[in-house]
């Protein structure tokens, strides 16, 4: 595999930065490090970024990002002649030294410096494809994607997110900082979601009545349906209803 360097640098961005949609005549690897939360839009596709994220984007794909906290990143360009996929693989914090010592090297430039930035870099992708192939982030990527699909089929319902947790293995802790970083909110918010999502789609569609459609859509009575919704949509149901 043939592997060049093209820039490798650091950059601190302010929480509320907007990094417009750019191309590069390279590859490009970022590493969003402690603190980061934020959206990275590769090629129309949206992904939350978290710290400890990497990002992948190749050559010639538009690509944007939006901070919402301040952040450091590490970043490089490079070409080689190996495929490379967009996208955000997850907590890569082991990446952060091999990435930084890239940068240096770059910056000092001494006497073996681009065989040792191809070696790391080299490095750098084969951990990106250990992250892929592992079987154990296979499976607990998949107890996620069974939580949301569970969700999503009995937000109805009462839903306790320990048990949730339990299923996949992870502490309660764990397992929301994952939902979050696959799904882009927490798991109380997207059960939230999805019944706020369904009362509009029974006020907009159907004449029954508030208290039935809250029973429905998983709230505990009408009050708190029209509290919810006022809080996400600054709607009452009455004014969701005659906009139908």
């Amino acid at each position: 595999m043939s592997i060049s360097l093209s820039f490798a640098c650091s950059h601190f961005l302010e929480k509320g930065r907007i990094v417009d949609t750019q191309t590069h005549n390279c590859h490009e690897l970022v590493f969003y490090d402690r603190g980061c939360n934020g959206i990275a839009t590769i090629d129309g596709v949206n992904h939350k970024i978290s710290d400890g994220d990497v990002l992948v984007c190749r050559k010639s794909v538009p690509h944007s990002e939006t901070h919402f906290s301040d952040v450091e990143c590490f970043f490089f360009g490079f070409d080689c002649d190996e495929e490379i996929e967009n996208g955000v693989y997850h907590d890569l914090r082991s990446i952060k030294p091999v990435i930084e010592s890239i940068i240096q090297e770059s910056i000092e430039q001494k006497y073996g410096y681009e065989e040792i930035i191809d070696l790391k870099i080299r490095e750098i992708l084969l951990l990106l494809k250990r992250s892929i192939n592992s079987s154990e982030y296979g499976n607990k990527t998949k107890s996620l994607f069974y939580c949301k699909n569970y969700i999503d089929e009995n937000y109805m319902e009462k839903i306790n997110i320990s048990y949730l947790a339990k299923m996949t293995g992870y502490s309660l802790d764990h397992f929301r900082h994952l939902f979050y970083q696959n799904f882009g909110m927490s798991p109380n918010k997207y059960i939230t979601q999805k019944r706020c999502e369904k009362a509009i789609e029974l006020l907009t569609s159907t004449s029954y009545k508030c208290v039935d459609i809250a029973y429905k859509c998983g709230f505990f009575d009408s009050s708190q349906m029209t509290k919810t919704l006022k809080k996400h949509y600054r709607k009452t149901p009455q004014q969701i209803r005659e906009q139908k």
